[in-house]
């Protein structure tokens, strides 16, 4: 990857102690850029996973990648 930036813990989930893992999938265009983005499997939350698509719509592939699948695992330290 070119570019992954990581999805943001929103603070409304924090603040409710929201935890969740979840699939995504992102299909690339040739120039490297998502194509379309499709949820897997749901965290669970609405919240995180629109967190999780704000971040991975700005992935960036180089060229040749066709398509990867993401997990994404939300958690609380303890």
């Amino acid at each position: 990857m070119i570019r992954a930036p990581h999805p943001d813990y929103p603070e409304e989930a924090r603040e409710r102690a929201l935890v969740g893992v979840g699939l995504f999938q992102l299909n690339f265009k040739p120039d490297g850029t998502v194509a379309t983005l499709t949820v897997r499997r749901s965290t669970g939350y609405p919240v995180l996973d629109k967190a999780v698509e704000g971040a991975l719509v700005r992935w960036v592939a180089k060229p040749g990648y066709h398509s990867v699948i993401v997990p994404i695992n939300f958690g609380l330290p303890y």
